[in-house]
């Protein structure tokens, strides 16, 4: 086997190389688990289909626009993006990109990592931080003395 295949097998995240027409050309085991395929069950899928269909429009017209001005670069512009799974469950990813070459056929090179436990800390720490603040503005409206324990 080699080098190459290697490290595209082993790669922890999620790797698809995708063609200009949207075709997934190869997926690696990591994200054949992340969106629950069997084995080479991703190749020649629309990689549309590891997206929610609310999305599938908007995101043909950003594939057309990348492979004309294709650059290393993360996907969303800072917005929260969203992977399917094969069972149809949505889950929050990271997605990066950069162009490929295979002979004369340009490709897309997609590192995709999903993301789902920070997004649910982070949303758990606002609502802590809402609720805190909730009550120390409930205590200053009381005029019940803080107590420090010391």
């Amino acid at each position: 086997m080699g080098l190459y295949k290697q490290i595209f097998d082993s790669t922890p995240d999620g790797v698809l190389i995708v063609a200009p027409d949207g075709k997934i050309l190869f997926g690696n085991p990591a994200a054949e688990t992340l969106f629950d395929y069997p084995p080479r069950g991703l190749e020649d899928l629309p990689v549309e289909r590891l997206i929610p269909e609310r999305f599938w429009e908007t995101h043909a017209q950003h594939l057309k626009d990348y492979f004309e001005h294709p650059s290393p670069r993360a996907m969303g512009n800072g917005d929260k993006l969203l992977g399917v799974r094969h069972n149809g469950d949505e889950f929050y990813v990271d997605v990066m990109l950069a162009p490929v070459q295979f002979g004369h056929h340009s490709a897309a090179l997609c590192i995709v990592r999903d993301i789902t436990p920070q997004i649910l800390i982070q949303q758990k720490q606002q609502i802590a931080n809402l609720v805190f603040s909730s009550a120390q503005e409930a205590i200053s409206i009381t005029g019940v003395p803080i107590v420090t324990g010391k």
